[in-house]
């Protein structure tokens, strides 16, 4: 289980094809001390650690995984945000992520002022029903508040930490993010709207 607050971010090194799949090659700081089987979150994709040579750490990515993220589609030198797992007991400071990208959005526009950036995203449509203005979603693994929804399109507004801490600075239109839902909207239901 993941918070959706970014720890650090990555370095794409390279994707490699082999007979069973895809593995993904990442540079992480060196404070990330992983060991095998350990799990990371990778732009939002909770990934097992595989293979760790060269000061390299490898992920594999199964069809599933490349069909609902973007991750097979990175290149090399891409950066992507980072989150270890959350400790039994540990502080939540986003939402409840569980790594489980449900697909992925498009962005329409991005729009700065001052130091802040807004980002209107169209989602995949059976994504439709869990977004509410004022919920939670993962951007890329980031958890951010709902702004206004229209149709089939919400925006989502970043304050200067945000941009500074993950790659959601470098967002255009027309690029491609993976999308959590709100575990607890998930939850409760696809009609059901949740009253506070």
């Amino acid at each position: 289980m993941f918070t959706g607050v970014v720890e650090a971010q990555g370095v794409v090194r390279g994707l490699h094809s082999k007979k069973n799949g895809v593995t993904l090659e990442l540079l992480l700081p060196s404070r990330f001390r992983l060991a095998l089987g350990s799990s990371l979150c990778v732009d939002g994709v909770c990934l097992t650690v595989v293979q760790k040579k060269r000061g390299s750490t490898f992920f594999d990515l199964l069809r599933e995984t490349r069909r609902r993220t973007h991750l097979g589609r990175l290149s090399r030198g891409s950066k992507v945000n980072l989150e270890r797992p959350l400790p039994w007991g540990g502080r939540l400071d986003g939402h409840l992520v569980s790594g489980h990208v449900d697909g992925r959005g498009i962005i329409l526009k991005a729009r700065s002022s001052g130091r802040e950036k807004s980002f209107l995203i169209r989602p995949p449509k059976k994504l439709l029903r869990f977004i509410r203005e004022k919920g939670s979603i993962a951007v890329n693994g980031v958890s951010l508040t709902i702004g206004v929804v229209r149709k089939n399109q919400f925006w989502v507004h970043c304050v200067p930490t945000t941009l500074t801490r993950t790659n959601l600075k470098a967002l255009k239109p027309k690029a491609s993010v993976n999308l959590e839902a709100d575990l607890l909207m998930k939850m409760c239901g696809q009609k059901r709207r949740i009253s506070v």
